[in-house]
């Protein structure tokens, strides 16, 4: 359902905070998060020590690619946690590895979230309305 994925989406953007979280597009230099691949295009969003990022694949084809986090920012995945939160008919949730390569499928893309260890989401469904509470991932 369609509805309850971007119902979600609109959660974990909530739980991010991300009316203060700072912007790095794609095409902008100031973007710590490369990859190498340039039919994969990342931006992302960062708040405080956290960071949500978009990895979209616009390519006819399957993409491969590696990823990593410049220090342009002074910002490091060093000790947290990474990794996908499940959106209903779009992702599952998985744990992501920084520098380990990656792929997406044509024209398909990945919402990621690094945080603080011991932080994350947790989804929790009541009449068919999804909440979000703190929670150990």
């Amino acid at each position: 359902n369609t509805s309850i994925g971007l119902s979600k989406v609109y959660k974990i953007l909530d739980e991010f905070d991300i009316g203060k979280a700072e912007f790095y597009g794609y095409w902008d230099d100031k973007n710590p998060f490369v990859v190498d691949n340039n039919k994969v295009k990342c931006s992302c969003y960062k708040n405080g020590e956290d960071m949500l990022v978009v990895a979209y694949n616009f390519s006819e084809k399957k993409a491969r690619f590696d990823m990593g986090i410049e220090t342009k920012l002074g910002y490091t995945s060093v000790g947290k946690k990474v990794y996908s939160p499940r959106i209903p008919g779009e992702q599952r949730f998985k744990l992501i590895k920084i520098g380990k390569p990656r792929k997406l499928k044509a024209n398909t893309g990945i919402l990621f979230v690094i945080s603080k260890k011991g932080k994350g989401l947790r989804i929790k469904k009541l009449d068919n309305k999804f909440f979000i509470r703190d929670a150990e991932v």
